[in-house]
């Protein structure tokens, strides 16, 4: 059955040409192997295009093996079939030199797929045979976020920074996940350091304006914001204040942010309605429309 797997996943990528070159006469020569080597550093590289040729060019050389379902199911991964890839991963979780991989590679398919429970029991053991793999931490962290274990996101995030020291996409994680726990100051401090080394970067950018604004700091979020985008931050900030109980202030932003939109704003206005209710109720209600 495990062959059977590992076969279908395999045909997958093979293009008509492909197949075609592999029908030739017999006495056409065979491709020259493909060294496994150059498939993990395509792997590691996300260079996925590179990755599926090569793949396409082992199977024509008649390779096969755990390695090569390894890879195959990394290109899955970095293409977004989290069920393939997962289903690919866990045909080779029982071999011991890749075993780590496999892991990590099953941890971050089901996280992928929303099924954080068995994220978080991949993720584990890939940190257990491979402390060193930064992506086992980091989504070890993202998954212990989903679920609210805060305890184990801290955990992940110190040892995935210790890996990786200063890297952007760390500190927003972690910078995110504090903003989550409401450890607001804890927040601003990773997120102001993850746009120091990624300043192009708008998705840390309105994370640190996120956690600003949860801090109170509304002109501090503002300041710098894209004048095209403008209306997007003034409603996510606007959303910081209804969570803070600012109402008025809320409903300054999200009209604000209606008026600065060339088209119809439609999160603003939801946000506007949700407002209404949440001056009636309790602050559990809301949800931000991006």
């Amino acid at each position: 059955m495990k062959h059977v797997l590992i076969a279908a996943l395999s045909a997958v990528l093979l293009s008509q040409a492909a197949v075609a070159k592999s029908t030739k006469s017999k006495d056409a020569e065979t491709p020259a192997p493909v060294a496994m080597s150059d498939l993990r550093a395509a792997a590691d590289a996300n260079m996925l295009e590179q990755l599926k040729t090569l793949i396409e060019r082992a199977q024509l050389a008649q390779q096969s093996g755990p390695e090569l379902t390894l890879y195959l199911s990394e290109y899955y991964l970095g293409k977004g079939a989290f069920q393939q890839a997962l289903a690919g991963f866990q045909t080779v979780l029982g071999e011991e030199s890749i075993a780590a991989r496999a892991y990590q590679g099953s941890g971050i398919a089901a996280f992928g797929l929303a099924r954080y429970g068995e994220a978080i029991t991949f993720l584990k053991q890939a940190t257990v045979l491979d402390p060193t793999q930064v992506r086992s931490w980091n989504t070890l962290g993202a998954a212990a976020d989903a679920t609210r274990n805060w305890a184990l996101a801290e955990d992940s995030y110190a040892e995935a920074l210790k890996l990786a020291p200063g890297d952007a996409n760390l500190l927003s994680n972690r910078g995110y996940s504090r903003i989550l726990q409401r450890r607001d100051d804890a927040a601003i401090t990773d997120l102001t350091k993850a746009v120091m080394a990624a300043p192009k970067s708008e998705r840390i950018k309105t994370n640190l304006r996120i956690a600003l604004a949860l801090s109170g700091r509304y002109e501090e979020a503002m300041a710098g914001t894209d004048t095209r985008k403008q209306h997007v931050q003034l409603n996510t900030i606007g959303y910081a204040a209804m969570l803070r109980g600012d109402y008025d202030l809320a409903e300054s932003y999200f009209t604000r942010a209606i008026e600065r939109s060339d088209i119809y704003y439609e999160p603003a206005h939801k946000n506007l309605i949700a407002l209404e209710d949440m001056r009636r109720r309790t602050p559990h209600h809301a949800s931000l429309e991006h």
